[in-house]
C-alpha cells in the first residue's frame, strides 16, 4: 500500500511564516481535500508536497522515500501535479500535450514510443475526450483544456495525484463532472490524491478525508462527514455556516442574509 505522509512541515517566505506544523497521510484509493480561505496557505502546501518549494522544517515522504532525496525524474514518477492555474497556450496537437506527461519515462534524446502513444491515448479515452488527439489544444474551451491536462497528469502513471483547485474556470455541471471523473479514476486505479478546494459542497462530493487551514495552521483532519460540521466550518470561513444532509451528501451555506 503506497503512503504519502507529511510530518510537521513549516514553510516561510523571508520572515512570514506561511505553513505551521501540518501533518497528514494519504493511501491508495484515498482523496484528501484542502479546504481554506484565500490566503490560507493551501497552494504553497501542493507546492511543498511534490516538491517545488523546500519546506524549513518537516518531512514529505512517499512509502517512507523522503522526495528531497530524489531526483526530478524519479519524484515525477511517484506523484504528478496539476496547477491551478496552466499557462500552456502553445499551438500544440491535443495528444502532443498528453505525451509530455511521459517526460520521466523518455530519455533527453529520446522520442514518444508506440507504448508512450498507447498510454496517452487510453488516458483521454478514460476522460471520454479521445475525439479531441488531433485538435489544437489552444482552440479548445476552458473546460476541455482542464480534461487534456488532467489526462496529461494521468500519462504520469504516478500513485498520487496533487491538483490545485481543478475545477477554476469551469461551469456548474462541469465541476462536479469532472471531480466525479477524478474520483473514479483514484477508486478504479486505486491511487490517491490531494485536491485544493474552495467550495465545501465540491468537497463533500469528492472528498474521503478533509484537511482544513487557516492562517497555515490545520483546525481540523478527519474524515468528511467528521469535517463538515456547523462549527467547525464556521470557524474556518469566519461566517456562520448552516449545513444540511441529505444522504451521504452535505450541503453548506453561508448565513450572510
Amino acid at each position: 500500500m503506497s503512503v504519502l505522509s507529511v510530518e510537521n512541515l513549516c514553510f516561510s517566505y523571508s520572515d512570514m511564516d506561511v505553513l505551521k506544523n501540518i501533518s497528514f497521510n494519504v493511501t491508495d484509493g484515498e482523496i484528501l481535500v484542502v479546504l481554506g480561505q484565500n490566503g490560507s496557505g493551501k497552494t504553497t502546501l501542493l507546492k511543498c508536497v511534490v516538491g517545488i518549494l523546500n519546506p524549513n522544517k518537516g518531512k514529505v515522504k512517499i512509502d517512507n522515500l523522503e522526495i528531497a532525496n530524489l531526483t526530478l525524474r524519479e519524484r515525477a514518477k511517484f506523484i504528478s501535479y496539476l496547477p491551478q492555474e496552466d499557462a500552456m497556450n502553445f499551438s500544440y496537437r491535443v495528444i502532443d500535450v498528453v505525451l509530455m506527461g511521459r517526460a520521466p519515462y523518455i530519455s533527453i534524446i529520446g522520442k514518444p514510443t508506440f507504448t508512450d502513444m498507447r498510454f496517452a491515448m487510453k488516458s483521454l479515452e478514460m476522460l471520454n475526450v479521445r475525439h479531441l488527439a488531433t485538435k489544437i489544444y489552444s482552440s479548445l474551451s476552458g473546460g476541455e483544456k482542464k480534461l487534456v491536462s488532467l489526462a496529461r497528469v494521468l500519462v504520469q502513471k504516478a500513485q498520487i495525484l496533487v491538483l490545485d483547485e481543478p475545477t477554476n474556470h469551469l461551469d456548474f455541471k462541469n465541476q462536479y463532472m469532472f471531480l466525479k471523473r477524478i474520483r473514479d479514476i483514484v477508486k478504479s486505479e486505486n491511487i490517491c490524491a490531494v485536491v485544493s478546494l474552495h467550495n465545501p459542497n465540491l468537497a463533500s462530493f469528492l472528498a474521503d478525508k478533509i484537511l482544513m487551514l487557516k492562517n497555515g495552521k490545520v483546525i481540523g483532519y478527519g474524515r468528511t462527514k467528521e469535517m463538515l460540521t456547523e462549527n467547525i466550518l464556521s470557524n474556518l470561513y469566519d461566517t456562520d455556516v448552516l449545513v444540511k444532509t441529505q444522504g451521504k451528501i452535505s450541503m453548506v451555506m453561508p448565513q450572510i442574509l
